[in-house]
């Protein structure tokens, strides 16, 4: 760093050390978060002025913190005043008459009261340079955190989901003293959505998601799998652009026979999902499904149960 403080050119190093501390505020109607950050910053400054150099060290406690809350409409940030309680302590000094008798002893005493004098005042404009600073990189860093998650929800959960017309919409918002929770309906406006209580998560439980089967059934529905025949390329580069907002392509080593063969859905409820008794159950209606000139079958239905497994933050769901 190199700053100017009552005149005198002041250069060092500076090592920050800090803790977040995270506190949830009731409401029933938002998320409420206050952030706390502690810090230490100890310094090892040169400072010269006129003929005299001072080498200090200095240590400061910093304390600041942050208030968002986010609700239906956006979010806002409050701040609360940043304070900082600082030491300092003079190493050495030295100044270019040192070399001389009693001329080098007469002016390190009068520099050295200078010194003194300005002491108190350097100090109190040191903290509140401190205090500006940190305010500075913690409302930047706050925003690009900020940034990135609402960028990141749009592209994974939102944006998907507006693609398909589905409309996501935040019913509800609550914030206790050990949670976080939101509710989304997941539906256009000739679809149903479910209105059941929401199960409670597990107590252990970091994060935890619940999708109703409405949900899944809604996004399925908007897919557009009636109306068509479409080969298995087709059906992969469809499903890749409602998803993902990209066209899949299959891979590389998929075997030709896969590549031909061709299916149309019913025009009716193509494929829909139950949740029941932990599992989830797939069921495909299908009117025709074809592989060139080798079979042609119509008018059947394919019904496959599947299991979640998890094992950390990976979640699947494994055929039972």
């Amino acid at each position: 760093m190199r700053k100017k403080i009552l005149g005198a050119d002041t250069s060092g190093d500076s090592t920050v050390h800090t803790q977040l501390h995270v506190k949830l505020i009731p409401d029933a109607n938002a998320w409420n978060i206050g952030l706390g950050v502690a810090g230490d910053v100890v310094s090892m400054t040169r400072s010269s002025k006129g003929p005299a150099v001072f080498h200090s060290t200095s240590t400061a406690q910093i304390d600041s913190g942050r208030y968002i809350r986010l609700d239906p409409t956006g979010y806002q940030v409050t701040a609360e005043p940043t304070t900082v309680e600082s030491q300092d302590y003079l190493r050495k000094m030295s100044t270019d008459f040192d070399g001389l008798p009693l001329i080098g002893d007469l002016a390190r005493l009068l520099v050295r009261e200078q010194f003194d004098q300005k002491r108190g005042l350097a100090k109190r404009i040191t903290q509140r340079m401190i205090a500006r600073e940190a305010d500075a990189e913690l409302d930047r860093r706050l925003e690009e955190n900020l940034t990135q998650a609402e960028r990141e929800l749009s592209e994974r959960i939102t944006g998907p989901l507006e693609r398909l017309n589905l409309n996501p919409l935040v019913v509800a918002m609550s914030t206790t003293e050990d949670r976080l929770s939101i509710r989304y309906r997941v539906a256009n406006e000739a679809q149903m959505a479910a209105h059941t209580a929401r199960p409670r998560a597990p107590s252990d439980s970091l994060l935890s998601m619940q999708v109703h089967q409405t949900a899944i059934n809604n996004t399925i529905d908007q897919i557009g799998l009636s109306g068509r025949l479409w080969t298995i390329p087709e059906l992969y580069e469809r499903l890749g652009e409602a998803f993902q907002g990209v066209k899949w392509q299959l891979p590389a080593e998929m075997d030709d026979d896969v590549k031909l063969t061709c299916i149309r859905f019913a025009d009716t409820r193509p494929a829909s999902v139950e949740l029941i008794d932990g599992k989830l159950r797939l069921t495909l209606r299908i009117a025709e499904f074809s592989q060139g000139d080798r079979f042609h079958i119509e008018r059947f239905i394919v019904s496959s149960t599947y299991v979640p497994a998890a094992d950390g933050l990976t979640a699947e769901l494994i055929r039972d």
